[in-house]
Parts: C-alpha cells; structure tokens; sequence
C-alpha cells in the first residue's frame, strides 16, 4: 500500500494479490488492513521514537515483543489504508 500522495510499489495482478492476503492471514499476524496499515506505519517512521518495532531497541523487540505491547500506531491504520478499506475481499 502506498503512502499518501505516493504511488504503489508493488502492482500485480488480483489473484496474486488475494493470494498474498491469503497466506498473510494464516501467519496469524491479525487482518490485511491492520498488518499493511502496521508496515506502512513503520516505513513512514522507521528508527524513529514511534516505530513500533524500531530495531535500534534488539532484534526480540524488533520481531516479536513489540506485539505484546500497546500499538499506538494502530490508531493511525484507517488513515494508511484508505485503497484498501472499500475492498470487501
């Protein structure tokens, strides 16, 4: 998903796309839209005090303890996810 005023990065085609989606769900790493709104989140503000998974704090928080905390970047997904929030897939 790109950011706002940005264009996309990666196109392809939609089957490839609700494939990706797909197997993204199974990782059990929550919906599409909260995980690309997370990722895109994190490009925005890498190595930054916000970035929610900033590897400057070790490789265990960057990976994996950052899920057993509060995301305040959740609040900012909607915002990061607008091309995607009307696709009912």
């Amino acid at each position: 998903m790109p950011l706002p005023g940005q264009p996309r990065s990666f196109d392809s085609p939609r089957w490839l796309e609700r494939s990706l989606v797909t197997m993204g769900a199974l990782a059990c790493q929550s919906g599409a839209i909260e995980w690309v709104g997370l990722h895109c989140h994190h490009h925005k503000f890498s190595d930054q005090p916000n970035d929610h998974h900033d590897a400057a704090r070790g490789l265990w928080r960057a990976h994996r303890e950052w899920m057993l905390h509060e995301i305040p970047a959740l609040q900012h997904v909607a915002q990061l996810t607008g091309d995607l929030q009307g696709d009912l897939f």
